[in-house]
């Protein structure tokens, strides 16, 4: 989520998790003030047969039968008319976010993705040497985030 201070300091800052799972701000420009990256949580078909995508905020999204969005993917979206801007899909080689668990706060580059067909939650396993339940993977970007998740870094 962002925060916004209004004139005279017109300063906006992206809340974000820590190495140690406290959220901390990071300053960022105001272009981004009105961007966020949402990971979809789950899909359900809605009445007229569009399909609902629920976000890890609790956001509704409607879009076509047809599109490509998954559960576990990431996307770069407006605020405040939600339109979506970006796809990222949670795939091989792309960079994430950690969330959660003892890894919390790290970027890693996503090597595979386990799929468990039991009570156990999938995994999500990075080039890094670790591995995480996926509900704790955000996809940020290719190589590097699209948009500023850390001090000093830039998009």
């Amino acid at each position: 989520d962002t925060v916004s201070l209004a004139a005279p300091l017109d300063e906006h800052y992206r809340v974000v998790k820590n190495a140690r799972g406290k959220l901390v701000l990071v300053a960022i420009p105001p272009g981004e003030a009105a961007v966020k990256i949402g990971r979809i949580r789950s899909k359900q078909t809605v009445r007229g047969g569009r399909v609902q995508m629920t976000l890890h905020d609790g956001r509704n999204l409607l879009v076509a039968p047809d599109s490509e969005y998954h559960v576990g993917d990431s996307i770069k979206m407006e605020l405040p008319g939600q339109k979506v801007l970006d796809h990222l899909p949670l795939a091989p080689g792309r960079l994430a976010f950690v969330s959660g668990g003892s890894h919390v706060g790290q970027f890693a580059h996503v090597e595979r993705i386990e799929v468990r067909n039991s009570s156990q939650p999938n995994l999500v396993h990075f080039k890094e040497g670790f591995a995480t339940t996926k509900h704790y993977v955000f996809v940020v970007g290719d190589q590097a985030p699209i948009l500023t998740l850390t001090e000093g870094a830039s998009r």
